[in-house]
């Protein structure tokens, strides 16, 4: 694969994020009352997560994961739990219009160094969850996985 970079989920991959996470927040969340660990289930302000970032496959592996298994659904505020920087980044933009732009350029300086930029310690989980979700979803009757493009890097 080197030499090839995927550019990431397309409308249609992240469509089918949707029908598999049934359009709800799959971030897992400790539940101090049950003892136990449930999912967020927000419905609000969802994306598509790279389990392990896009910018870190690039930059270790030449090309991005950007298969079933590495993607889930979570809302906007469980993102920013992962990625600190990207709540930082919110923070500050209506005094910099620029920070965006700013917590990338840190991100690859960090990954230059060989750390790791988000906080890792949900990764398991959420690979876990994500292998659970697609075979339900496969069991279930969903639709295939939509077929990845493959992009040359320039």
């Amino acid at each position: 694969m080197k030499g090839r970079c995927i550019v990431a989920y397309s409308l249609e991959q992240k469509k089918w994020f949707h029908h598999r996470d049934q359009d709800r927040c799959q971030f897992p969340i400790w539940d101090s009352k049950r003892r136990q660990w449930r999912i967020c289930g927000s419905t609000v302000e969802l994306q598509v997560h790279h389990i392990i970032p896009q910018r870190f496959s690039i930059a270790t592996r030449g090309c991005t994961l950007d298969i079933a298994t590495n993607g889930i659904l979570i809302c906007l505020e469980c993102h920013k739990k992962i990625h600190k920087d990207l709540a930082q980044a919110f923070n500050a933009y209506h005094a910099d219009q620029h920070s965006f732009s700013k917590m990338i350029h840190r991100r690859d300086e960090r990954m230059k160094r060989g750390e790791i930029y988000w906080d890792s310690q949900y990764d398991l989980m959420l690979l876990r969850i994500a292998e659970k979700n697609t075979f339900t979803f496969k069991r279930r009757g969903g639709y295939k996985f939509p077929r990845t493009k493959v992009h040359h890097r320039k």
